[in-house]
């Protein structure tokens, strides 16, 4: 008689062959390798059906889809799906005509408006970062945010437009919301901006409300 540890699995047991054995074993790795394929069919089907998703929701794709649903609201401000999308386009040829280029930063001054949606499309149009700075900071917290980023544009409202100029924040290009932001989207192009946007280029950069120390 032979004899062999009771926790020793890699032996046969009594009665089996080693050629049963080796078919046993293969059986075993093709049932594992065909559930493995069948897991990464299944994980490929849903990363493709999350990217159509995706796909959809780009602003592009919805004005062609659905140019005349609404898309935005702001008091009596109605945008569609088109109508934001050729807003969108212009406000990226203006990013790019003011020399902002892929992975620059575009830093915001504003409250919440149609105008930062359009600017945030169109930075993402371009590859560009859209830098969305709080505008209740102090001066000295405003100045140490856009310095951090070192925008190659900054966009501002008439409200906070005293606040920038008070401030030695570095940055020679600074566009106007109002009349100077409308008079430069109705001179630039409405058609898509010519770019070679990366889908992991960066996007959006925002900030920790720097309750102990300056944002970060």
């Amino acid at each position: 008689t032979s004899m062999r540890p009771l926790n020793d699995r890699s032996a046969p047991p009594p009665g089996m062959g080693l050629s049963s054995l080796f078919r046993s074993k293969a059986r075993r790795l093709l049932a594992a390798t065909l559930c493995l394929l069948s897991l990464a069919w299944q994980l490929h089907a849903q990363a493709t059906s999350r990217e159509e998703e995706i796909q959809q929701q780009r602003i592009d794709k919805r004005a062609r889809l659905w140019p005349e649903r609404p898309f935005l609201k702001q008091g009596d401000l109605l945008l569609t799906n088109r109508e934001l999308n050729e807003r969108v386009n212009r406000a990226a040829n203006v990013l790019l005509a003011r020399g902002v280029r892929q992975g620059d930063r575009v830093a915001t001054v504003m409250a919440n408006c149609s105008a930062f949606i359009e600017l945030y499309f169109a930075c993402a149009k371009i590859g560009a970062i859209a830098c969305a700075l709080n505008w209740r900071l102090a001066d000295p917290e405003l100045a140490h945010c856009i310095r951090l980023v070192a925008p190659a544009l900054v966009v501002v409202s008439p409200r906070f437009a005293s606040a920038l100029e008070r401030i030695d924040h570095c940055v020679s290009r600074v566009l106007p919301l109002g009349d100077p932001y409308e008079l430069a989207l109705s001179a630039a192009a409405a058609t898509e901006p010519e770019c070679d946007v990366d889908p992991e280029d960066g996007l959006l950069i925002l900030y920790t409300s720097g309750t102990t120390g300056l944002p970060k």
